[in-house]
């Protein structure tokens, strides 16, 4: 190939990666402003803990039904699994 044409396939190249440039800017949607919170049907707090020297886990309360979920890591399956379930009035002894 001479230095003309491959300076005219370069270019080509350039506009049109500019141009897909421009095309997904101006086609994905503007975010939009929430009020409030960002989940406003749910109603969990998950908060990480270390349960014992070697085992971390996740706890999830769900405040509706005052409710609490521990998860830990099983790093040989890369997964969560559950580790205990409890009922927060009962535990606390609290009265409704």
């Amino acid at each position: 190939m001479d230095k003309t044409r491959k300076i005219l396939i370069i270019t080509l190249l350039c506009v049109n990666v500019v141009l897909i440039g421009v095309l997904v800017s101006t086609s994905m949607p503007e975010a939009q402003a929430q009020q409030g919170t960002p989940f406003p049907k749910t109603n969990y707090v998950a908060v990480t803990t270390k349960v014992n020297k070697d085992l971390d886990a996740l706890c999830v309360i769900d405040l509706a039904t005052q409710q609490m979920a521990v998860w830990k890591w099983n790093s040989g399956r890369k997964k969560l699994e559950p580790l205990s379930k409890r009922t927060l009035p009962s535990d606390f002894s609290i009265t409704r």
